[in-house]
């Protein structure tokens, strides 16, 4: 039910902002960007965010990750690549991001490959500004419709990962 109410206020918002839009011939002018709805979470179109993250004494781990989403009502599917290095390791991670926005979060399966293992993850994601920022919490292995899946245990504060956006394909 929250699901279908939420595709109809987001369905009601779109139309609102494009009556809108199509009524006041300034906006022709303007850059045109997706509709949102309150959250700032778009309901339509490719968005593509890169994160780096520099080794240091207390992190020695470099990273760097590439996300393209691609936004289609409250379904968000796309792919997140990069690479990590630190002083035991370095490999090349990608994979499939799948789910939905759930009020003012996105939520979404990452399903990755790294060094040959394939591996599942709970990720949520929100939106400040024109930023992507990951939520991450400690994880917990969980069995979920037969799968083994890490979730995020939600104890305190999540730490928060920020991704700027980038020129789609790259």
């Amino acid at each position: 039910n929250k699901i279908i109410i939420l595709l109809v206020l987001m369905l009601g918002v779109g139309a609102m902002a494009y009556m809108s839009a199509k009524n006041n011939p300034k906006d022709e002018e303007k850059e045109q960007v997706a509709p949102v709805v309150n959250s700032g979470i778009p309901t339509s179109g490719q968005y593509c965010f890169v994160r780096i993250q520099q080794a240091t004494e207390s992190a020695p781990y470099s990273s760097e990750e590439h996300v393209v989403l691609d936004f289609n009502g409250a379904q968000v599917s796309g792919t997140k690549k990069g690479t990590q290095v630190g002083p035991d390791m370095s490999n090349g991670f990608e994979g499939k991001l799948s789910g939905t926005t759930i009020e003012d979060e996105i939520e979404l399966t990452y399903s990755y490959t790294v060094e040959g293992s394939n591996g599942k993850e709970l990720e949520v994601y929100t939106f400040a500004e024109k930023n992507l920022v990951k939520k991450r919490w400690v994880l917990e292995d969980k069995k979920i419709n037969g799968e083994n899946i890490l979730v995020p245990d939600y104890v305190g504060e999540p730490t928060l990962y920020t991704y700027t956006p980038e020129t789609c394909g790259n």
